[in-house]
């Protein structure tokens, strides 16, 4: 049985289309009509940024030592769990208090073959992150894993 549901293909599509509409209204405008849209346009991103800076300005956020002992487990591990796979390991705190695990190789593959606690540490990242971007650029495969090690406070 063979089954294929081609919907990212068909997202690229609806958004090659949508842009192709926006540029045939914006190119339908006015000189004058562009200004004041493009006038509208940075006001509405000014005003959304000043919202998330407000925001941001009213949360505090607190490192928990729960969490990054945590953080230090899985450090340890994926400084095993690289080695063992040949990847390069990135291991980071940020300043505000986000850990992050990055593994980039050629080629990440999870086959019959591998150490079954191999692919439970693996399972145990996806689960515990709270973002996880995976990524090829230049014949690379990167995967990065974001922890929050803070617990948040909003005044």
């Amino acid at each position: 049985m063979r089954i294929e549901r081609l919907y990212y293909t068909e997202a690229c599509e609806q958004m090659k289309e949508i842009e192709n509409q926006a540029r045939k209204i914006y190119g339908d405008l006015t000189d004058e009509e562009k200004v004041k849209e493009d006038r509208e346009a940075k006001e509405r991103f000014e005003r959304l940024i000043a919202a998330f800076e407000d925001r941001e300005r009213r949360t505090r956020r607190v490192l928990d030592e729960q969490k990054l002992a945590y953080f230090h487990d899985i450090s340890e591990n994926a400084l095993i769990w690289a080695e063992e796979m040949r990847m390069d390991l990135y291991i980071d705190i940020t300043e505000g208090f986000n850990g992050k695990v990055k593994f980039k190789r050629d080629m990440i593959q999870f086959d019959s073959d591998m150490f079954p606690e191999w692919r439970g540490y693996f399972l145990g990242l996806v689960k515990n992150a709270e973002d996880i971007w995976i990524t090829t650029e230049k014949d690379e495969c990167t995967m990065e894993f974001v922890f929050h090690l803070y617990d948040e406070f909003h005044t």
